[in-house]
């Protein structure tokens, strides 16, 4: 079977939600779905539209971490994605980007993402975010502290490299392995 990017994006976000892992943002490849569309736009962008923006392909909120997961067809095409990941959580004004388009949509306290401050997007910011990748099966070896996703039909195997939030690896690990 080949994999393309929209399945990989369709069996992700199907999978990590039949695993108990709240995805609750998306932006698929080519349309839209019922996820909320989190758009970053960086506060030094005055312009209208969406020019240098920044779009995850899914946002989850799991053990008061959110997973920021950049999907791909192949995983040779990820060495953007790493840069994008480590520089939105790196640069207070992304972080900020983020926080005021989650306020703006109000996501924050709803469901299973509490209230969290702007401060706490910047303070917490090491333990709040998990930078994750994903494609079809292969031999990739993610970058440290980051969790990746093999994806295909019916199939989700996680597994990392040095990521700091062990038990959150581990659980992920546990919740997608029904799916290995």
């Amino acid at each position: 079977m080949i994999v393309n990017e929209n399945i990989v994006y369709f069996y992700c976000k199907k999978l990590l939600k039949k695993s108990g892992i709240h995805v609750f943002a998306g932006e698929p490849p080519g349309g839209s779905d019922e996820l909320h569309r989190v758009e970053l736009k960086h506060p030094d962008f005055s312009g209208k539209g969406s020019k240098g923006s920044r779009k995850f392909d899914l946002i989850a909120h799991h053990k008061s971490t959110f997973l920021l997961i950049e999907l791909k067809d192949s995983s040779k095409k990820h060495e953007n994605d790493i840069k994008k990941l480590r520089d939105t959580v790196e640069d207070i004004q992304w972080l900020k980007a983020f926080w005021m388009n989650m306020n703006e949509r109000q996501l924050f306290g709803k469901g299973e993402i509490p209230k969290y401050s702007l401060g706490d997007f910047i303070d917490k910011r090491e333990t709040l975010f998990q930078l994750c990748l994903g494609a079809g099966p292969s031999d990739f070896t993610p970058p440290d502290n980051f969790i990746y996703f093999e994806v295909n039909k019916n199939h989700l195997k996680c597994r990392g490299e040095n990521v700091d939030n062990k038990s959150l690896l581990a659980d992920i690990i546990a919740r997608t392995s029904q799916f290995n």
